[in-house]
C-alpha cells in the first residue's frame, strides 16, 4: 500500500536541455519545468519509474484506487516538504502543429533545427556584415574628416607611422615642424598619451579631400591633424597638439560642451600665436584664457580645466 498526501501541482514536460527544443531522452529522465511557490520557474531532470503494485489511499475525492500503472518521479525531483512522493496522475497534450516541428502522435514533440533555420541565420549575419560594411563606406564618403584613418585613399604617402605628405619632396621640412611642435608642447602640458598622425598637405586639394577649406589646420578628435597649405608654420601645428591634448585630457565628446574661451583660448595663448591682435571673438578668448591661466595652479592644468 502506497500511502500519500495528495495535492494538485502542474508542472510541464519540456524534454531534454531546452524548453525550445524538445527531444526524446533516457526513459527513465524526464525534464520538467516545475513553478514553485515564490513564482519562478526551474527546470528539473527527474528519473521516473512505474509503479507495479499497492494502492493511492486518502481522503481525497477518488481515493483509495490501485497505484499500479502510475509513474513515479524519483531522483532529481524537488518534492515539498507537505509531500510523501510525487506521481503523474494525468496529463494534457496539446496537437498544435508548430511551424519547423516534427510531430507524432506521442507526447514528445520534436522541434527541428532544421537547413531552412541554419540557412536563415547565415543569411541574417550576412545582411548584418554587409549593413556594417555600407556604414563604413558611406562615412568615410559623406564624413571626410574620418578618412585621417586611412589616409592613403586620399593619395598622401605615409612615410612614418606619425606623418603622411604629399609633396613628398618636403618630407624633411615636415619632420622637423612636427618633431618642435610636439617636444614644445609636451614641455608646457605634460606627455602626450598617444602621439597624433600628422597629414601635411602642400596642395589646397589635398587639404579639402579631408573636409577642411578656410582653416589652416585641424584636428580630428584623437586620431589625428591635418595641416593645410597656409599652415606649415609652428604656431598653427602647435594649435592643433593643444586640441589633440584637449581631445586626450577632456575628451572628445565633452569638449562639445566646453566654452569656447577655454578650447579655443588655450590653443591661441599656449601656441605661442605671434600675432598680437586677433579677430574677434578668439581675441578675446584668448584674453580671458590667459587671464585663468595666471590664476591657477599650472602643474595641475588637467585638474583645473576640467574642473570648470
Amino acid at each position: 500500500m502506497v500511502s500519500a498526501h495528495l495535492f494538485e501541482s502542474w508542472t510541464i514536460l519540456v524534454g531534454s536541455a531546452h524548453p525550445a527544443i524538445i527531444l526524446p531522452v533516457r526513459k527513465e529522465v524526464l525534464v520538467i519545468t516545475t513553478q514553485y511557490w515564490i513564482g519562478a520557474f526551474a527546470n528539473e531532470s527527474v528519473h521516473s519509474s512505474k509503479i507495479g503494485s499497492g494502492a493511492l489511499a486518502g481522503r481525497a475525492t477518488g481515493l483509495p484506487r490501485p497505484a499500479t500503472g502510475y509513474p513515479l518521479l524519483g531522483k532529481g525531483m524537488h518534492i515539498k516538504s507537505i509531500a510523501d512522493v510525487s506521481i503523474v496522475d494525468g496529463a494534457i497534450r496539446f496537437r498544435r502543429q508548430i511551424p519547423g516541428s516534427v510531430c507524432s502522435d506521442s507526447t514528445i514533440c520534436v522541434i527541428a533545427r532544421d537547413k531552412t533555420q541554419q540557412a536563415s541565420l547565415m543569411k541574417l549575419i550576412k545582411w548584418g556584415v554587409l549593413l556594417a560594411a555600407v556604414l563604413v563606406i558611406a562615412t568615410f564618403i559623406f564624413y571626410k574628416p574620418s578618412r585621417i584613418l586611412i589616409p592613403e585613399m586620399n593619395g598622401v604617402d605615409c612615410v612614418t607611422k606619425a606623418i603622411c605628405i604629399d609633396d613628398i619632396s618636403r618630407l624633411e621640412e615636415a619632420e622637423a615642424l612636427v618633431a618642435r611642435s610636439v617636444v614644445e608642447i609636451e614641455n608646457r602640458l605634460g606627455p602626450l598619451q598617444n602621439y597624433p598622425k600628422f597629414v601635411l598637405c602642400s596642395a589646397q586639394r589635398c587639404f579639402e579631400k579631408f573636409g577642411f577649406k578656410r582653416a589652416a589646420a585641424h584636428a580630428v578628435g584623437k586620431s589625428g591633424i591635418v595641416i593645410g597649405p597656409g599652415g606649415w608654420m609652428p604656431h598653427y601645428v602647435k594649435h592643433e597638439i593643444i586640441h589633440h591634448w584637449q581631445a586626450e585630457n577632456i575628451g572628445v565628446i565633452k569638449m562639445l560642451f566646453v566654452d569656447d574661451w577655454l578650447i579655443e583660448g588655450m590653443a591661441y595663448a599656449l601656441s605661442d600665436d605671434p600675432r598680437a591682435e586677433l579677430a574677434q571673438p578668439w581675441q578675446a578668448y584668448r584674453t580671458k584664457f590667459i587671464e585663468w591661466y595666471n590664476s591657477i595652479d599650472q602643474n595641475n592644468l588637467v585638474a583645473a580645466v576640467n574642473s570648470i
